[in-house]
């Protein structure tokens, strides 16, 4: 049974329904990736160009930090470089990466909050609206006020509910939140997530020519026991900032690259491309 229930209450549109048990509920992309420590998810990343291109390499990964890894192959040690592709900052110089970052840091925050409260456990997906300036010093703030709304709303056992933003009442709904979904279906910990998404960028040899780049001045302090040197550039594809879908004219441009190859890894559809390096034949 759905019911709209339009509250009196200033700042608040609520929607509610009760589920049967069994329903099941899907967990964002980026779960398991945030699990990983930073130097597991590179050797993982790896792992997905060796199945991507099966013709690569299957030598032993050594971690190192200048380069990522070094494989150890009879023609020769390869040094392997990892780095993910974030979209170019906007005009502001605003990284949608660091939003990102901030908006998980401040819903972990009011995770915390609202545990200390002995609270039942719920799923709580909170909806961001449009641009944010989550920060450091506001991340209290909101989390507080985020963790007050989901307290005081929590549905009963086995429903669920959505809270939408009238931005009417800022101190009670912060404008910056457009709605907050809460799921209480018997879970014996609390999840609590920002859903994300985007629109997916197909030309962008400035961003990586600019990646390359970077990777390029570093290149002289890798270790000099490798005979070659790769760079892994990975389109993660789990949030907004990673979004990424290369156009033909993306692939064919020629990139000024001081590695022997240069490798671009859609994480999600396990595709690896070799981008084409000015000069190479």
């Amino acid at each position: 049974m759905n019911r709209i229930d339009d509250r009196s209450r200033p700042g608040l549109a609520v929607k509610s329904e009760t589920v049967e048990p069994g329903v099941s509920r899907r967990r964002s992309a980026s779960n398991h990736l945030m699990r990983m420590n930073n130097k597991a998810l590179e050797r993982h990343y790896i792992r997905l160009l060796q199945k991507a291109v099966p013709s690569l390499p299957q030598g032993d990964l050594k971690d190192c930090e200048s380069p990522d890894f070094i494989m150890d192959r009879t023609a020769g040690r390869i040094g392997l470089e990892v780095t993910r592709l974030f979209k170019a900052p906007d005009l502001h110089g605003r990284r949608l990466q660091v939003q990102e970052n901030e908006c998980t840091l401040m819903v972990k925050e009011a995770t915390r909050i609202y545990e200390a409260t002995g609270s039942p456990p719920v799923e709580v997906h909170v909806h961001i609206a449009g641009q944010t300036e989550f920060n450091k010093k506001n991340r209290g703030q909101f989390a507080q006020a985020l963790a007050k709304l989901v307290s005081s709303r929590a549905p009963s056992d086995r429903s669920w509910i959505e809270i939408s933003n009238k931005f009417d009442n800022p101190d009670l709904f912060p404008f910056e939140i457009d709605c907050i979904s809460i799921a209480r279906y018997g879970h014996e910990r609390n999840y609590w997530s920002v859903p994300d998404g985007g629109w997916v960028q197909e030309e962008f040899t400035s961003e990586l020519q600019s990646l390359i780049d970077q990777k390029n001045s570093l290149l002289p302090n890798y270790s000099k026991l490798c005979t070659a040197h790769w760079l892994v550039i990975v389109i993660e594809g789990t949030s907004g900032s990673t979004l990424f879908e290369p156009s033909q004219e993306t692939l064919n441009h020629a990139y000024s690259s001081d590695f022997e190859r240069v490798f671009l890894l859609d994480r999600l559809l396990v595709k690896a491309y070799e981008l084409r390096r000015l000069g190479a034949s």
